[in-house]
């Protein structure tokens, strides 16, 4: 997971490798934690490999958490493999997903004021 220095009330983080069963509770104290004070929280899952329904789970878990704290998550990019689960559960919308122009997403910094947490992965 890699997350960005908030930036206009944007944070954005990148997950990448699996949200699964075996990953899903590091992933929610992560993520649980960058909620309070965070007006928006963009999720960019385009480096997501796998989420099954306990990652879904997660999400909806997090888009409850934020709507009841006052912030709002969406996802601003996703792997096919998220692409597909959103729109196949009709999750979609809840996210703004896929982020319509123009984004909260748009201005996000990409490489700056950044620091590296480990990966989810059921090696880890």
């Amino acid at each position: 997971m890699l997350v960005a220095a908030a930036r206009d009330g944007v944070r954005e983080v990148e997950l990448s490798g699996n949200l699964d069963f075996s990953t899903v509770e590091r992933a929610r104290r992560e993520l649980l934690d960058l909620i309070p004070g965070t007006p928006v929280l963009a999720l960019n899952a385009a480096g997501l490999s796998f989420c099954d329904a306990a990652g879904l789970r997660l999400l909806l878990q997090l888009h409850d958490q934020a709507k009841a704290c006052g912030c709002r998550i969406v996802v601003c990019a996703a792997s096919p493999a998220v692409d597909w689960l959103l729109r196949l559960t009709d999750l979609a919308m809840i996210f703004d997903y896929p982020p319509a122009a123009p984004s909260v997403c748009d201005d996000l910094p990409r490489t700056q004021e950044t620091h590296r947490t480990p990966t989810w992965t059921s090696d880890s």
